[in-house]
């Protein structure tokens, strides 16, 4: 089989990962790619580079590219294409509005993880959907030798019982960073010897879903971890790490977290890594993580929900009661959990899986060059979101501009999350019993409004009148008790108000507040005190059709 590779855009490390993987199937087939200079080429040249690469090759290979499509629509070769949308899906294929209309029935969409099918799924009518989830490299990332960890942590400045909680990762927005730290401040109240560690480069990258942009994210982490009460030396930012610098930070910790909300997290490369090493993981219910982990095996994965006013929010307290857990846990279960982590990476993410699924797509392609192509359809859903949620640059995401715009976007989003615990057909219903905990801290309006101290959604919420006054009284003693039984909060702060369910739901719905599970008495509640609840940053509102903005 002759492929042709399109993979001229600059590359984020899975994505090597993803296409050198080709490389190991050259014995049994032949990869073309267009020549060095395409990338300085006319489009004129590009075109010919193009329809060269067209005739030679059965089955076309690559990322998004309209030139691609352009030309094999002018060569008229019904040759297949196998695309890899990388972050189109979750942010609704902007990059397929202009070339949708080549896109054939034939061609095949490569998903790297099940909620991107399911996403999909819900814009075509007839496209054709594989699962081939990333790849890691298994001979730079695996555990070492108790000897060799014991002397690696000892050369990073650790003493032998020193606990580590490890993020590896950009240090961006939507990487919910600032979730994590107010969670440490905690952690280190019930473990006293534990160090939070992060490894990865800090970038002002905005957070294009939910229109926020960051000032400085270094400063931001270090005065919220500064003014939660956490002490210096428990914290260590080490910038960006190679790989055997990661394979040694990654079998010392202890636990490695990451409560991404990014919407390009279809796989989590860096958390598989960590598993590869034999190392949990404590990650959020979302995305790729979703699929990567599993409960139990190779650490936990903690609910996400996508709420009506403040986008996708995490569980705190579930995440807080999973890492203590973890971080508690004697020899013995470390070692199993370092085994089957380790184990469960290998057989499904290593190279030779990912070469075996790859092998099965690439013979689906090639069958499918002899049935009817016709192009691709959108499904109502997938004509509204197309109509309605229009990128524009510089403007209010378009997720945010009516209300119908953000049911569109929750109705996209909600396959990429996914509670726990919690059954579907319970999920409407609040019982004296359940657990309740606040999402965010907020602050208070003279106006009546709530404004959520959030980086990730910094809303300002008008809370109808007739929820109200349960609404600021359960803030008021959620500041207190962040975690809460829904019976102690209505008999002890609430009152005999006869709406008080209906009112709660309400906040629940809007994100205000979340149900939780009580974890098994993992975390004692006097221990959390106002950490999760009081507001610590600074966000300023600007106008997006503003013409100049001016710091200072």
């Amino acid at each position: 089989m002759k492929i042709g590779l399109i993979n001229d855009l600059p590359m984020l490390e899975s994505l090597n990962y993803l296409f050198s993987a080709f490389e190991d199937i050259r014995h049994k087939h032949e990869t073309i790619y267009r020549p060095p200079e395409y990338l300085h080429a006319s489009r004129i040249r590009r075109e010919e580079m193009t329809r060269d690469l067209i005739l030679k090759s059965d089955i076309i290979v690559g990322t998004t590219d309209e030139i691609f499509l352009e030309t094999r629509e002018k060569v008229g070769k019904h040759i297949p294409y196998l695309w890899f949308p990388f972050g189109s899906v979750t942010r609704g294929f902007p990059d397929l509005r202009k070339p949708l209309k080549y896109f054939k029935s034939t061609d095949i969409i490569v998903c790297h993880c099940e909620a991107e099918i399911e996403i999909t799924e819900r814009f075509f009518t007839n496209a054709q959907l594989r699962y081939v989830p990333f790849v890691y490299d298994d001979s730079i990332f695996y555990p070492l030798s108790e000897a060799a960890r014991a002397q690696a942590k000892a050369d990073l400045g650790f003493a032998p019982d020193d606990k580590i909680l490890l993020y590896v990762g950009r240090i961006t927005i939507e990487k919910n960073l600032t979730t994590l730290f107010r969670i440490f401040s905690v952690i280190q109240t019930l473990v006293p010897n534990v160090h939070l560690v992060i490894a990865g480069r800090t970038m002002e990258n905005p957070f294009i879903e939910f229109g926020v942009f960051p000032v400085n994210m270094r400063n931001t982490l270090t005065k919220l971890y500064k003014n939660l009460g956490v002490p210096d030396e428990k914290v260590h930012f080490l910038g960006s790490k190679g790989p055997d610098e990661l394979r040694t930070l990654y079998n010392v910790a202890d636990v490695v977290s990451n409560l991404t909300l990014n919407h390009d997290e279809n796989f989590g490369l860096a958390q598989v890594e960590a598993m590869g090493c034999g190392t949990p993981v404590v990650g959020t219910n979302w995305g790729g993580l979703k699929d990567t982990i599993v409960n139990g095996e190779t650490g936990y994965k903690v609910s996400t929900f996508a709420s009506a006013a403040l986008g996708v929010k995490v569980d705190w307290w579930e995440t807080l009661s999973r890492i203590v857990s973890l971080l508690n846990l004697n020899p013995a279960e470390r070692a199993k959990l370092r085994s089957s982590s380790r184990d469960s990476m290998y057989e499904r993410f290593s190279f030779a899986p990912y070469c075996r699924a790859m092998e099965a797509v690439l013979d689906d392609g090639l069958a499918l060059r002899d049935n009817k192509s016709e192009p691709l359809e959108l499904t109502p859903f997938g004509r509204e979101f197309f109509q309605e949620c229009v990128p524009m640059l510089g403007a209010m995401p378009s997720y945010k501009r009516t209300q119908r715009t953000y049911q569109l976007y929750r109705e996209l989003i909600t396959p990429y999350t996914g509670s726990t615990w919690e059954r579907p057909e319970v999920s409407g219903r609040l019982s004296a019993g359940q657990w309740l905990c606040l999402v965010c801290p907020v602050r208070f309006n003279d106006d009546q409004t709530i404004s959520v101290d959030d980086l990730i959604s910094p809303l300002t919420i008008d809370v109808p009148a007739v929820h109200r006054e349960t609404v600021f009284g359960t803030l008021e003693a959620m500041y207190e008790e962040p975690v809460i039984k829904v019976d102690r909060l209505t008999s002890v702060y609430l009152g005999g108000n006869a709406r008080v369910l209906d009112s709660l739901l309400w906040m629940i719905d809007a994100g205000l507040i979340m149900k939780t599970s009580n974890a098994k008495g993992q975390v004692p509640l006097q221990n959390i005190g106002a950490r999760m609840s009081t507001p610590l940053l600074t966000i300023q509102r600007a106008n997006p059709f503003a013409d100049a903005l001016v710091f200072g």
